[in-house]
């Protein structure tokens, strides 16, 4: 995973007051939507409200894009960048649920139950967010029978997500989360070696091991004895998969 965007404007410390995108960033239309996975399903006269409706903004890597626990009525959408979700415990200790790229919504639970948001939403890297309205939201899923499924898909993918995370944290063993781990990032953020099956990705091995939820001497431990056997190369930051059927067994995926 090689985490880049480019040069976007800083903005404010509001996420409801900030500037908006350098004009090298993405510009939110109609054309732009209809290419997410999400929005095939629209009809046209959706994706054109939802880019005049939308608000882009910028940040720069390392703002804070939401607090946990934060209440917001903005259903987010990444345009660029990447974008950290976390916790950190009263005693500092932090676990990483994942990361998000081009494409992908949040703040979905806080905009439908007016609760707060789960995670704290950071920049990884310099980051474009466009934010709907939880009116415009909701007048457009009233309109548009399709933009409503694909709301609720949103959520049930979300819920599956968390259902999965609970299961790897509390059930699975050191080695076998760490593994699946490894094999869920190259698989939202891998890029292809000269072998199509080998992707690789580049991660400090702090954040892995804030994501495995060990510390970082444990994970390098863990990391070297899935190399001995085989399943992945390490070179620095860079993790390449050498063996991913044999990776995917010692994960237990088709437990999850």
């Amino acid at each position: 995973m090689v985490f880049s965007a480019s040069h976007i404007s800083r903005s404010s410390n509001s996420h409801r007051n900030r500037q908006a995108v350098h004009p090298s960033g993405p510009e939110l239309s109609a054309a732009l939507l209809k290419n997410m996975v999400w929005a095939r399903d629209c009809d046209e006269f959706t994706l054109g409200e939802l880019a005049a409706l939308g608000r882009v903004v910028a940040l720069t890597q390392g703002e804070s894009v939401i607090a946990r626990g934060r209440k917001t009525d903005q259903l987010g959408l990444v345009l660029s960048g990447i974008l950290k979700l976390s916790a950190t415990c009263c005693k500092g200790s932090r676990h990483i649920a994942g990361y998000m790229r081009a494409g992908d919504l949040f703040n979905q639970l806080p905009v439908f139950d007016g609760g707060g948001s789960a995670y704290d939403y950071d920049a990884k890297t310099d980051l474009a967010i466009a934010y709907f309205d939880r009116s415009s939201i909701f007048q457009l899923m009233g309109r548009d029978a399709n933009f409503s499924l694909v709301m609720a898909r949103s959520l049930c993918a979300r819920a599956r997500r968390h259902h999965r995370d609970l299961i790897k944290v509390c059930l699975l063993p050191l080695r076998e989360r760490c593994a699946l781990s490894i094999i869920e990032l190259a698989e939202q953020f891998g890029i292809s070696t000269t072998d199509a099956a080998t992707p690789s990705f580049r991660l400090a091995q702090q954040a892995l091991a804030d994501m495995v939820g060990c510390s970082r001497p444990i994970l390098n431990k863990e990391l070297k004895a899935l190399e001995k056997l085989g399943f992945i190369a390490i070179a620095n930051c860079n993790i390449t998969i050498t063996d991913l059927p044999g990776l995917g067994a010692v994960a237990c995926r088709h437990h999850l």
